[in-house]
């Protein structure tokens, strides 16, 4: 997502829960991978669960995501950008860059449509838009100040999702999905790499999609204690082989626990902790190297500074009339990460904000 293109810039869900346990949580080091956000649904049923009568077998749903970074860290702590970058005269060292992005804004529009084929079968679909923007710094002249965007199509995915009743209060609910490479991998821009005027491949963050067939899966557990809704789910994304540029995005492997409280209002509140361990990239874009000793011009261009640790903490309200199954509904959730463990110096995340509206008929 990060390096470089012009012009200049000054630096400036009880009964009937639906709600986004995200397959990826999003990242300074999966970035790529926000397009994919929403693929899995946790859905309880009422009266008891799963519904014997099917009123409602579609569901379709927008939803707006937003993902703020700001710094960088390397490990556990913080680095300054004057430990990163390196500034015009100083000399270049394996961890120091002469094109650094200080700031950048993900913004992901996702559309989805599911239908439940029997009480315990529903499959779904999802296609995201994705938009992004970066702020950099450079030593380059006339590349000092700049920004660069990309936005269009992400990977669009399908999902089977299998929900098995334990007893009334609890249930097991096994989603397996495909992503299909739909989102560009070819984005390019104005870079410093070859000066102003031309237009080079930009660095993996920056493209659409991950270029790869994935296998994204997910198994939960589901729990309804009167007023309470809870459950654990355990992640897994596998990418299958190499794309175009030869290279494959980290696969990732995540456990989320989460609880939201059925008021007799509209408003539902909620809470959720998620872990998760990305690999590093595996392979390299040969298209974004530099010659000479020092090949990486941005420390997001360096397949190895990607991957790692990191623990989520999300506040969740969910708007609906409990009373009527929410047949309408919106969710709302803010996302602040309470620990990073990363590999090699990558950005840090600032906040994550997610708004949708759905429907049931």
């Amino acid at each position: 997502m990060f390096c470089c293109s012009r012009p200049l810039l000054p630096i400036s869900t009880g009964a009937c829960l639906l709600f986004h346990c995200s397959f990826s949580i999003a990242t300074p080091s999966d970035l790529a991978d926000l397009s994919l956000q929403d693929l899995l649904r946790l859905e309880i049923h009422d009266d008891p669960f799963p519904v014997e009568t099917l009123k409602e077998r579609w569901t379709i749903e927008y939803s707006f995501r937003q993902l703020k970074l700001n710094g960088y860290q390397m490990a556990d702590r913080s680095v300054g950008l004057e430990q990163i970058f390196q500034a015009a005269g100083e000399p270049r060292t394996a961890m120091n860059f002469p094109v650094v992005p200080i700031k950048a804004t993900q913004e992901v529009h996702t559309f989805d449509i599911s239908y439940r084929m029997n009480d315990r079968l529903k499959i779904s679909l999802s296609v995201p838009l994705v938009k992004q923007n970066t702020e950099h710094v450079s030593s380059v002249p006339g590349f000092e100040r700049f920004a660069i965007q990309s936005s269009g199509i992400g990977d669009v995915s399908f999902f089977s999702h299998w929900y098995q009743p334990l007893n009334a209060h609890s249930a097991l609910q096994l989603s397996f999905g495909l992503s299909i490479p739909t989102g560009s991998i070819d984005e390019k821009g104005d870079t410093p790499r070859n000066g102003a005027g031309t237009l080079e491949q930009l660095p993996f963050t920056k493209q659409l999609g991950s270029g790869t067939w994935d296998l994204p899966m997910a198994l939960s557990y589901l729990r309804h204690d009167g007023s309470w809704d809870w459950g654990v789910q355990a992640t897994a994304r596998i990418h299958l082989g190499r794309n175009h540029h030869n290279y494959h995005l980290g696969d990732r492997y995540g456990i989320n626990v989460w609880a939201q409280y059925f008021t007799k209002s509209y408003f539902h509140p909620g809470v959720r902790v998620a872990w998760q361990h990305i690999n590093p990239i595996d392979g390299i874009d040969t298209e974004l190297l530099m010659p000479g000793q020092f090949r990486f011009p941005s420390p997001i261009s360096n397949p190895d500074f990607y991957g790692g640790n990191n623990v989520n903490l999300s506040l969740l309200m969910k708007v609906c009339n409990s009373e009527t199954n929410c047949k309408k509904y919106a969710d709302l959730e803010f996302t602040r990460p309470v620990y990073r463990n990363m590999t090699g110096i990558q950005p840090r995340e600032d906040y994550q904000f997610r708004i949708s509206f759905g429907l049931k008929f």
